[in-house]
């Protein structure tokens, strides 16, 4: 028996180990409850772990204390410095593995899928900053600054592919230089996003373009899509470039997600995204629409800013996480970033920005576009475009209740999804990996392929026509 306790290699190496687990578990809560121990009263989950981690603690010191009772104390010291190293040498290879996995982003560093807190706000100019060089001086760059949206497509511009071209009116049309049709007998402008614009596909391939194969000779159809737009950026849009041409129809696309984007101020400071402006942003204050961040911050302005921190309207953009920029404890270590990073803190942004308080903004903008076109003598058609998780059985985002309230305010709205689900399976109404051409570091939601936008324009031109002949009488 005494052979047995003198031997304090296992239980010196296993305190040790449970120390290092406390540590980091401790790590963890800490950052969850961002520093303020008081923060567990409200946080029964923490609180347990934090339990959880105490016993552990008083574990491997009950091991320690055995084992330095029982065991001679030189062979107790190497013993447990010989522990001690071991554990060290696994952290130690653990952060070398990080920091070899670890590749750059427009926003910092990421391990596989996992963006690694704190993010960079060095790295968001940086990369803000050459993604503008290649818009103001390289070829082929849509995008451009606007004075009244943030950004829109500029115009008579061409992608070097031939994949994606704008006329001169702000139209995507074959090529750059394509003229708008004369005095059309029904003419139909889209506004919406990019599953509106036709991201990925060429101009043949988009469903604005397979909707005007199936209206009547005479037709035009004006695709005013512009990838990344918000609802807010829509509304402006149809105001400044879309009504002052008198549209017979005018069709708004919107997605389940769109709420988020109308509640966003930055969208380059989400991971997907690299569009280096601000966007206009507004605010529902009794009922009426209050237009802030208008003219929308420059882009040299922005990017002059010190720290993300000085930001204006941050407060209000629903896409910032202050969690992922504020600098967790050890962010030298690559082993504490991807714990706090894979753990993260809670976020207070359903506090900030209450779902009924979104739901209400995105209607009102909606009801606004609705009343605007009627105003102008055209007629409205606002499409809900499903995204390949909301056929799959994932959330619709704010779609349903975004629905209702324009349901409740007499205002109706087209789902296509039981129309398209009825001409192909989902996974064939979406591009898939192999099929994707995107620019982005990291792409969003799969677009419609050729064979979806075909299905959404079947789906709508029944409608389309009858909004015309409506619209007639």
């Amino acid at each position: 028996m005494e052979g047995a306790v003198s031997r304090p290699v296992l239980p010196c190496g296993l305190a040790t180990g449970l120390l290092a687990l406390a540590a980091g578990g401790a790590l963890i809560v800490y950052n969850r409850l961002g520093g303020s121990p008081a923060a567990l009263l409200s946080a029964p989950k923490d609180l347990a772990v934090s339990g959880l981690l105490v016993l552990v603690l008083l574990g491997a010191l009950g091991l320690l204390r055995h084992a330095a009772r029982t065991a001679d104390r030189a062979m107790f010291l190497r013993a447990l410095a010989g522990s001690v190293a071991l554990v060290a040498g696994l952290l130690l290879a653990a952060e070398m593995t990080l920091r070899a996995l670890a590749v750059p982003t427009p926003l910092g560093l990421r391990v596989g899928e996992l963006d690694l807190r704190p993010l960079d706000w060095a790295a968001a100019r940086a990369s803000s900053t050459r993604w503008l060089g290649r818009a103001t001086t390289g070829p082929g760059v849509l995008d451009a600054a606007d004075p009244d949206l943030g950004w829109d497509l500029g115009r008579a511009r061409q992608t070097p592919d031939g994949l994606y071209a704008v006329n001169a009116a702000g139209i995507r049309s074959p090529t750059a230089t394509t003229a708008e049709t004369a005095a059309p007998e029904l003419s139909v402008a889209l506004v919406g996003d990019s599953f509106t614009f036709g991201e990925e596909v060429a101009f043949a391939d988009t469903w604005g373009e397979a909707l005007a194969r199936r209206l009547p000779a005479g037709t035009s159809v004006a695709n005013f899509g512009v990838p990344a737009h918000g609802l807010d950026q829509t509304l402006l849009k149809l105001r400044r470039d879309v009504l002052p041409r008198r549209p017979d129809v005018v069709i708004l696309g919107f997605l389940g997600a769109s709420p988020l984007r109308t509640t966003s101020v930055y969208l380059f400071l989400q991971p997907d995204l690299e569009l280096p402006w601000s966007k206009p942003r507004f605010l529902l204050e009794e009922g009426n629409l209050r237009l802030l961040n208008s003219p929308p911050e420059a882009a040299a302005a922005i990017l002059a800013r010190p720290t993300v921190w000085d930001l204006p309207l941050l407060r209000l953009d629903s896409g910032f996480e202050a969690p992922q920029w504020e600098r967790p404890p050890l962010a030298g270590s690559f082993v504490a970033r991807y714990l706090v990073s894979r753990f993260p803190r809670w976020s207070p942004r359903r506090q900030r920005f209450p779902d009924d308080d979104i739901v209400a903004l995105t209607a009102r903008l909606l009801e606004v576009v609705d009343a605007d076109v009627r105003a102008a003598g055209a007629v409205p058609v606002l499409v809900s475009l499903p995204v390949l998780a909301d056929l799959t059985g994932g959330a619709g985002g704010y779609r349903d209740r975004v629905v209702a309230a324009l349901a409740a305010a007499g205002i109706e709205v087209l789902d296509v999804a039981p129309c398209l689900l009825a001409r192909l399976p989902p996974e064939q109404l979406f591009l898939g990996p192999g099929e994707r051409r995107t620019h982005q570091a990291e792409p969003g939601p799969a677009h419609y392929s050729p064979r979806g936008n075909e299905a959404v324009a079947t789906c709508l031109a029944p409608v389309v026509l009858a909004s015309a002949e409506s619209g007639a009488d």
